[in-house]
């Protein structure tokens, strides 16, 4: 019965390790992730700097690759916030969510990170998917 126990709170403090981890915004800026569901005919990437989320878009278009980017302000953080906060744009934050800005919109975006290793970014989104990236650096 005491091994039960003790194996159960084990079990309980590693979940509760996992549900609880942070990533760090260092390890988003060493990859090139490139989105792994795209059409044959279009690529996604996104990198990141200290500040700025670059999302490119390419696609085939008239025989040529024709390539579209969109920067976005960004910050790592353990909870999802009611707005964007700038000041901590380029603070090398350690969380659980990646917090961008819209400045065309005005609005504010916010993904769970599922998972980030040296090979893979995994967003979690509102509906369940999970987007993959793949880290080709």
């Amino acid at each position: 019965m005491k091994k039960i126990m003790i194996f159960s709170l084990l079990f309980v403090l590693c979940c509760m390790g996992a549900m609880a981890q942070e990533f760090s915004s260092e390890k988003l800026r060493r990859g090139v992730w490139r989105l792994t569901l795209c059409r044959a005919d279009e690529k996604t990437v996104v990198t990141y700097n200290d500040s700025i989320e670059r999302w490119t878009y390419t696609i085939f278009w008239k025989g040529k690759w024709d390539p579209f980017s969109a920067d976005k302000p960004y910050y790592l953080s353990n909870s999802v916030p009611k707005k964007f906060d700038f000041n901590r744009v380029g603070k090398g934050d350690n969380g659980r969510y990646l917090v961008t800005w819209n400045d065309k919109m005005k609005e504010v975006r916010v993904y769970e990170i599922a998972d980030l290793t040296d090979d893979y970014l995994k967003f979690k989104l509102d509906d369940g998917d999970i987007l993959v990236f793949k880290n080709e650096r």
